[in-house]
């Protein structure tokens, strides 16, 4: 029998798994280092409902800034954890609004099939305009390479990479005691259990040859970023040894890029992570692709069906 439950259990672990990576998204190229954004954490399909919130961060702040009235749905043990993300959420949004962002029709939530998500707040129409993210708040890779002192450092070093250099700044900003970004970078996932490159020795026994191989390769850009950072910390360590010796920071960078960013070519060259917008999940039937307006780079995201006030709303990172 203890043999028996063993085995029942090695099963389930390597079910599990295997559900874990089907709900992995996919980005345009379907490369597995370009556009994954795997976090928030569902790659939708035809066959999912639209689903109301299970739980909905209240966003009330002010009169001026978006608040939900739905009910909060936490259990009680879960009421530290919630107001912590309800205080993020709020400065988040603040932050949103006052550089520049529309008050979008949206809060923070959380979903019983696919995990953190946006809800609607309000009722909004098919192809209704449902968030407006203007340049200033959009981080890009090829912004960063020109406009700022890291961009001029790797260049001097002559490093380059689009996802590289968006996880070196996403780091190097989140290390500063004051940071124009602290508010997003705040509000990103602290962790990510479900990525590979995070599965623990007894998890990566049960893992089949493709997920290996995904590791591998992660591990691989992983080694790069890392090999850049230290670089860049023994020619210019007044700025960067902190950035050098966090390894286990630069691994947490890099899996917010690969599982967040959005390339928006040849709008905007390199590779964006998108506040607010980069929170939505895929869905190929219920979400609209974005749209950039070519003379301020602004980005638009439509309503790709009638969302009722609690519900799910979708994107759709690439068109079929």
């Amino acid at each position: 029998m203890r043999i028996l439950n063993k085995a029942l259990s090695r099963i389930f672990i390597c079910s599990f798994i295997i559900i874990l990576v089907s709900l992995q998204r996919t980005d345009q190229t379907s490369d597995i280092d370009n556009n994954t954004r795997t976090q928030d954490k569902h790659d939708g399909d035809d066959d999912v409902p639209i689903s109301t919130a299970s739980s909905i961060m209240n966003a009330t702040i002010s009169r001026s800034i978006a608040s939900s009235n739905v009910p909060l749905l936490l259990d009680d043990s879960d009421k530290d954890e919630e107001e912590d993300e309800n205080r993020r959420w709020k400065a988040f949004l603040s932050w949103l609004i006052d550089n520049g962002t529309p008050l979008p029709p949206v809060t923070l939530a959380h979903f019983p099939q696919t995990g953190r998500g946006l809800a609607c707040t309000t009722n909004l129409k098919n192809d209704e305009p449902a968030l407006v993210i203007p340049y200033d708040v959009i981080m890009n890779s090829d912004r960063i390479s020109h406009d700022t002192n890291l961009g001029n450092d790797l260049y001097q070093l002559d490093i380059e990479g689009a996802h590289l250099i968006l996880s070196l700044y996403l780091l190097h900003e989140k290390h500063k005691r004051t940071s124009f970004w602290k508010p997003y970078i705040d509000i990103l996932p602290k962790e990510y259990p479900h990525i590979p490159l995070y599965y623990s020795d007894d998890d990566l026994s049960y893992a089949d040859g493709a997920i290996l191989t995904k590791i591998k390769f992660m591990q691989q850009d992983l080694d790069d970023i890392i090999h850049a950072a230290k670089r860049l910390g023994s020619s210019f360590p007044s700025r960067y040894d902190r950035l050098a010796s966090d390894e286990a920071g630069l691994k947490w960078a890099m899996v917010s890029v690969k599982s967040r960013n959005w390339g928006l070519n040849p709008q905007l060259p390199g590779s964006s992570l998108v506040p607010l917008a980069d929170m939505l999940n895929h869905h190929p039937r219920l979400g609209k692709a974005l749209r950039m307006q070519e003379d301020d780079y602004t980005i638009t995201i439509d309503a790709g069906y009638e969302c009722k006030r609690g519900q799910e709303l979708f994107d759709k990172y690439y068109e079929n």
